[in-house]
């Protein structure tokens, strides 16, 4: 039985929740790759570890298919963003291999002062995936 490689994973997933929504894998593919563009020059990631941060950026509202209203996510309120990113981050620390980024989706829509406790890399992806975030938020019709 020949093993199927990531990207194949990462096809198979984008796929299924598309025929949910694809809203928000088309911000999620936005959000990538704003992230991509401001982390690939730095070369400060092996190329497998900046693989793992744009498969969260692209996921990163994954936890929106348990809301109840999918539609409506891109124009939710900060209180109700709470909803989306705890469930993401149960999905990331529960149901991937990222469990070591499940906080950057838990705080994605936190205020500076909620993030406590956390490293400063951990930090530092979550204020670029927040800033990512609002730029593809931003062009969304």
């Amino acid at each position: 039985m020949q093993l199927v490689k990531n990207e194949k994973i990462i096809t198979i997933i984008i796929r299924a929740l598309n025929l949910v929504d694809k809203t928000l894998i088309d911000h999620g593919k936005r959000v990538a790759y704003r992230m991509f563009k401001e982390l690939y020059p730095l070369k400060i990631y092996s190329d497998e570890k900046l693989r793992d941060i744009l498969i969260v950026g692209l996921l990163h509202d994954i936890g929106a298919y348990k809301t109840d209203d999918v539609k409506s996510i891109l124009d939710f309120d900060f209180e109700s963003a709470w909803d989306h990113s705890v469930y993401g981050y149960l999905f990331f620390k529960h149901f991937s291999p990222l469990k070591h980024l499940a906080p950057v989706v838990l705080f994605h829509h936190a205020k500076e002062g909620q993030m406590k406790n956390l490293s400063h890399e951990l930090k530092k992806l979550i204020l670029l995936l927040k800033q990512a975030d609002h730029h593809a938020s931003s062009f969304c019709d």
